[in-house]
Order: structure tokens, then C-alpha cells, then sequence
């Protein structure tokens, strides 16, 4: 039987907290974006979008704060969840440099939104080293019984390797500003942990 309650994501806001610890020396930044949830059709665009933001090469936030050296991780993630979903942000940096470092990254995503400037040749890209790795992760067991049983708990269906590789392939750049129109990067959640 299924579980039977309400998936709440009314009234989600903007909200801030920052904290600090006199043992660091590097300058944390999480946050937290709504996003499709794993029943969301959209949640197959929400991971190409993510790879080609902020995957750890070759991504927007990479050219933006990594490969300049202003910042060491930059990273946007897609958490897909029963009834909602959750973009997750982080960066790791120079302290002197936090203040810079979120006003860029969030500038990225910013730009993104505002132009819908996302080309065939990134969707492309993107999805085909998502692909990768999804397919990678399904040959061994453990990541095949995870992804028949997030599918069928999530879906209540049998998803194969084959569907999910096509729902990704097909993702474009239309489906990727149409997600942008449903979550459009915003209202966000920001946490800092700073020395």
C-alpha cells in the first residue's frame, strides 16, 4: 500500500543562515532550490541542466569560479524525492573570497535564468555523460536494484536502462528553459559556514 500523506512544498522562501567556527579555514556555502520531484517529468531535464551548470568540468559554474581560481568546488545537484525535489548548491573557497564567490556563483545561475541561452550542443553534451554514467552505475547490482527500486517505489512501475538512457537523450534545450519557467532557480535556502 502505498504511504499516505501530503507532500508539503507551500511557502517556501527565501532564507538565510550564516555560521561560523574559529577552527576553519576554508569558507563553506550550501544551499537549497525547490526542483522537480521524482514523479516530475521535468526531473529528467532538472539532471541536465545540473550537469551542464555545475558538473565538475566543463560546466558553467567550472569556467565561472573554478578555473579562474577563485573558488574550489562549485557544484549544483538535482535531489529528486517522493512529491518534491530539491536543487542543491555548494561551494568551498578562500574566505576572503566568499563574498565574491556567492555573488558569482548565484550570477550564473542568475544569467541562466534571465537569458535561456542554453545550446543543442550543451544539452547534447550533458546528456550523454549523464547517460555514461548512468549506465555505468546500472551494471553493477547494487545500482541496478537501486534504480528498479527508487523507480518502483517512487513511480510504482519498472523502468528500464533503455527508458531512463532515452528520457535523458531526449531532454532539449526547450524542455531545460520550460523547466526554468517551474523552477527558476529561486526562492533559495543559503547556509554559510565561514571561519
Amino acid at each position: 500500500r502505498p504511504a499516505d500523506r501530503p507532500n508539503l512544498v507551500d511557502g517556501v522562501s527565501d532564507h538565510r543562515i550564516e555560521l561560523s567556527d574559529g577552527d576553519l579555514n576554508r569558507a563553506y556555502l550550501a544551499a537549497a532550490l525547490p526542483a522537480p520531484s521524482a514523479q516530475d517529468p521535468m526531473r529528467h531535464a532538472a539532471r541536465v541542466l545540473c550537469d551542464l551548470l555545475g558538473d565538475d568540468d566543463n560546466s558553467r559554474l567550472h569556467w565561472a569560479l573554478i578555473d579562474p581560481g577563485l573558488a574550489e568546488e562549485a557544484s549544483i545537484g538535482h535531489d529528486a524525492q517522493d512529491g518534491t525535489g530539491v536543487f542543491l548548491c555548494n561551494t568551498v573557497c578562500d574566505p576572503n573570497r566568499q563574498a565574491e564567490v556567492e555573488a558569482r556563483f548565484f550570477a550564473v545561475l542568475d544569467d541562466l535564468v534571465r537569458k535561456r541561452d542554453v545550446t543543442e550542443a550543451e544539452c547534447t553534451r550533458a546528456a550523454n555523460k549523464l547517460a555514461t554514467a548512468v549506465t555505468l552505475t546500472n551494471e553493477r547490482p547494487a545500482g541496478l536494484m537501486h534504480h528498479m527500486g527508487g523507480t518502483w517505489t517512487y513511480l510504482g512501475e519498472h523502468r528500464t536502462l533503455d527508458d531512463e538512457l532515452d528520457a535523458i537523450r531526449s531532454v532539449t534545450p526547450t524542455d531545460i528553459h520550460d523547466l526554468l519557467d517551474a523552477y527558476p532557480l529561486a526562492p533559495r535556502t543559503i547556509a554559510t559556514l565561514t571561519p
